[in-house]
């Protein structure tokens, strides 16, 4: 089975992630697990540091590419103070009592 890295966020300042199967995108592990505890897994497995960078830069460079499109303009619903007495039925210099 391949097994791949995919990073799901940030604890304590530091990255956190899961093993998900290649084929299925079936997530693997119970938990996430730090980068410490992934290089130990793989390293125990045979594999080389060189892949084992590449899939983690490939998993954060995945993960920041998702972060920024899911980003909102908070701007794009904001009115000017003129706009929004005008949407209420108000003139900007009426007096409003309670």
């Amino acid at each position: 089975m391949e097994i791949g890295i995919k990073k799901v966020g940030q604890r304590d300042g530091k990255d956190r992630f899961v093993l998900v199967s290649v084929a299925t995108r079936e997530v693997l592990t119970v938990r996430d697990i730090s980068e410490k505890a992934l290089r130990k897994f793989f390293k125990q497995r045979g594999c080389d540091d060189e892949t084992v960078n590449q899939s983690l830069a490939r998993a954060r460079r995945r993960y920041d590419e998702s972060a920024s499109k899911a980003k909102v303009d908070d701007s794009a619903d904001t009115m000017e103070d003129g706009d929004l007495l005008f949407e209420l039925g108000l003139e900007a210099n009426a007096n409003v009592h309670k």
